[in-house]
């Protein structure tokens, strides 16, 4: 840094020396002249921010025999001074600057871009109806972000349209940065990086196009294969996808997980029957800790081909969901309903308690006078009136009933009714059932226990196998 009594002395044996000195540091010193009077010469030196500030400044002091910086002159030529620092520079340098070799300025461009970077940013903070527009178009974006946000099922959009997410942002990431833009779709880094990979890596030993190098516990072609022939199985048409996935599992066809059956099923573009209205629980009903312990009875109306009403009576244990005995009537009768509760303790072997047993308050319900004759001791309750529970378990099992198992049937008269009746009994009975993790309800009315030490190990096999299948069948561009 100089000190001020060495410039002085620059300033008293040679001013114009001072001059071309400052005018070539000019990035580094703003020298002020203020005035100049008997060899005196007031002082200012501050860090400059730009270069136009202090040659307007120092060309004041310029004479015709100095010499001019060569950004002066560059900016001459690109008509970038303004008008009053211009008329203050003889207009003879001016034409000889512009009428020179433009290869005598080679590397004046970067000066120039950042001049035209500092002008528009100027420009624009001048401008108070661009900066209203900018504000505008900022808020309106951010406004479009949170709406589209609040939409319902945003990630699952976000996610089935992942290739136009994943090159969308690999376009713009650079300007906005990588973490801004994951923020706007509520998704995180590494779940980009694994969209990415599935964007940008492909294999055609893979039925979905995915490298088995980089997912090397995807399915097998084969594995594929019997997974969409156990989907489209006559045996299993009746099935839900987790039943199928738990008979797969125990009897070792295919072990996968549920999560597995689920995905695949998807990509199949296999979906199973289910009720259009079928609503997300909200309350664990009531839930009983033995078999025989509570028992559910209901009854549901379905109509015959033949224009028929039908109505099914049921009875169902609360701890296995196994239907323990049905009746199809043409009325709505407490004497059929009788019925059902003798057959249903036919197959009774004693408890450790009495059964509670749950119905609604219809007409075919009134069962005390029966149940007091009986030599099971069974406690009748009518649902939201002695207990705050509702009958929903046995109306769910009329659900699927209906909508897994009749709906898909045609059934002419009562006859063929109470064959498929027979018939679905023994098939809801006797497959696996997801909320009694994987057993079947003659199995949980039995109180058996399921080994699933023995699925985890069946799975893990599976998985140690199919990775080393993967391996061996690598692509041509895996190999690479």
């Amino acid at each position: 840094m100089l000190i001020i009594d060495q410039v002085y002395f620059f300033l008293r044996d040679c001013p114009s020396r001072l001059i071309r000195w400052a005018g070539s540091n000019a990035v580094f010193l703003h020298v002020r002249v203020q005035s100049w009077n008997n060899g005196q010469i007031n002082k200012n030196f501050d860090g400059l921010p730009f270069p136009l500030r202090s040659w307007g400044e120092i060309i004041t002091t310029l004479k015709s025999n100095e010499s001019y910086h060569t950004e002066l002159k560059c900016l001459v030529r690109e008509n970038l001074l303004p008008r009053e620092i211009v008329v203050q520079i003889p207009r003879t340098n001016i034409w000889r600057w512009k009428n020179e070799p433009a290869d005598k300025y080679q590397t004046f461009d970067l000066n120039l871009k950042g001049t035209q970077d500092y002008n528009l940013i100027r420009s624009f903070s001048q401008d108070k109806r661009a900066k209203r527009v900018f504000s505008a178009y900022v808020r309106l974006s951010r406004f479009f972000v949170s709406m589209a946000q609040g939409i319902p099922k945003f990630q699952k959009h976000v996610h089935d349209r992942r290739i136009q997410v994943v090159k969308i942002i690999d376009r713009v990431k650079g300007t906005l940065g990588l973490t801004s833009v994951l923020k706007i779709f509520h998704i995180s880094v590494s779940t980009f990086r694994q969209w990415s990979m599935e964007t940008f890596t492909s294999c055609f030993h893979s039925m979905f196009n995915k490298c088995n190098r980089i997912y090397p516990t995807q399915l097998s072609s084969s594995e594929i294969a019997t997974l969409k022939e156990k989907l489209l199985s006559p045996r299993y048409q009746y099935w839900p996808i987790s039943s199928i996935a738990f008979d797969c599992l125990r009897n070792g066809t295919l072990p996968l997980s549920l999560n597995t059956w689920y995905k695949y099923a998807k990509r199949l573009g296999i979906e199973m029957l289910r009720p259009k209205d079928r609503r997300k629980k909200q309350v664990v009903g009531i839930r009983a800790e033995r078999p025989n312990q509570i028992w559910h009875a209901d009854i549901t109306r379905f109509v015959t081909l033949d224009n028929v009403v039908h109505y099914i009576y049921l009875v169902v244990d609360n701890f296995s969901r196994k239907i323990l005995s049905w009746k199809v009537a043409n009325k709505v009768s407490a004497m059929i309903r009788r019925e059902t509760i003798g057959e249903a303790l036919q197959s009774f072997k004693g408890g450790e308690g009495p059964i509670v047993l749950i119905t609604d308050g219809g007409p075919e319900n009134s069962l005390q006078e029966y149940l007091d004759t009986l030599s099971v001791s069974i406690t009748h309750q009518i649902a939201l009136l002695d207990i705050q529970c509702s009958n929903a378990l046995v109306e769910g099992h009329n659900k699927v009933i209906k909508y897994n198992y009749l709906y898909k049937l045609s059934l002419a008269n009562d006859i063929e009714l109470n064959k498929s009746m027979a018939w679905i009994q023994n098939d809801y009975n006797g497959r696996p059932h997801i909320s009694l993790k994987g057993l079947t309800p003659n199995e949980s009315q039995e109180n058996q226990v399921l080994d699933t030490a023995s699925l985890k190990a069946k799975k893990k096999n599976a998985t140690e196998d199919r990775k080393r299948f993967n391996f061996r069948n690598r692509c041509v561009s895996c190999e690479g």
